[in-house]
């Protein structure tokens, strides 16, 4: 994750700083475009990855960075920076689409905790749809027109989209498969046969065994 971090920060600090024609946007904005990703990032990990325990630690770990995420983003969510989400001064439907979305998703996430098992699977993946379906909701306006998009980068949105979507698609049915999840321990007792036996060494029978 920290490669990731840094490939994020840096392709995050070319695209809305460097390259970004309004002037570069400020660290707190970076910062939260890279904690988005890396909270998707670990989210489709907690889905995709085969071992449970680093599934479990992937689900954590994106819980952190959506913790991050959601403390950042209220703050930054204004017109100069977002344009677009805004019509006479109120949001547009597609924005409170994506903040609806952000929610449920968040909502979700935030239930799960304890061992990771079947139930924490299934709502890591709706949180995914609905994750992915908050990037569409903010991104997709600006998608369409890359020849808008700064020095021909795509916005971090489309990245995140087209990565949420191609875990839910699965195409190389790893989701699929059947893998171990923590289960109740269902004490096993020993039944001792109808006509318990023991083994005896018998004198006249030097060489066997004999039940008694």
């Amino acid at each position: 994750m920290p490669l990731a971090a840094l490939l994020l920060a840096a392709y995050a600090w070319l695209r809305y700083g460097w390259a970004s024609p309004g002037g570069p946007m400020g660290p707190a904005f970076l910062a939260n475009k890279v904690l988005a990703m890396l909270a998707l990032g670990a989210l489709g990990r907690a889905l995709a990855h085969r071992d449970v325990a680093v599934r479990a630690r992937a689900g954590r770990a994106g819980i952190g960075l959506l913790l991050a995420h959601l403390a950042l983003s209220p703050a930054l969510l204004a017109p100069e920076r977002y344009p677009k989400l805004y019509a006479h001064e109120a949001f547009t439907a597609a924005c409170e689409l994506a903040l609806l979305a952000g929610a449920l998703g968040a909502a979700l996430l935030l239930r799960l905790h304890g061992p990771w098992t079947a139930s924490h699977q299934r709502q890591a993946r709706v949180a995914l749809a609905l994750a992915t379906l908050h990037l569409g909701a903010l991104g997709a306006s600006g998608w369409l027109r890359p020849a808008a998009w700064p020095a021909g980068l795509p916005p971090l949105s489309l990245v995140g989209f087209l990565y949420g979507s191609f875990i839910l698609a699965d195409p190389l049915h790893r989701l699929r498969r059947p893998r171990r999840f923590p289960q109740a321990t269902i004490p096993i007792q020993s039944a001792a046969p109808p006509a318990a036996q023991r083994m005896s060494f018998c004198p006249s029978q030097t060489s066997h065994w004999t039940a008694t």
